[in-house]
């Protein structure tokens, strides 16, 4: 996955009141992301949505995912 520098936002699909926003480390080969919610939403629904999309479309590249939370 190539992209230009910068950070890009993501709106959830469904329900879900937030956004992720995400930028591509080259160096590290880290996608580095964090969830915004919006009305007192949780970020579960957003990062599990994020996650899916992600290994929909990158499964083969992708060697590990960790998830902190803080």
């Amino acid at each position: 996955m190539e992209r230009n520098p910068g950070w890009s936002w993501v709106h959830s699909r469904y329900s879900g009141m937030g956004s992720v926003k995400y930028k591509w480390n080259n160096h590290p080969k880290i996608l580095e992301s964090w969830a915004v919610t919006k009305k007192g939403n949780r970020p579960f629904q957003l990062i599990g949505e994020f996650v899916e999309t992600v290994l929909q479309l990158q499964a083969r590249d992708i060697k590990s995912i960790h998830i902190a939370l803080g």
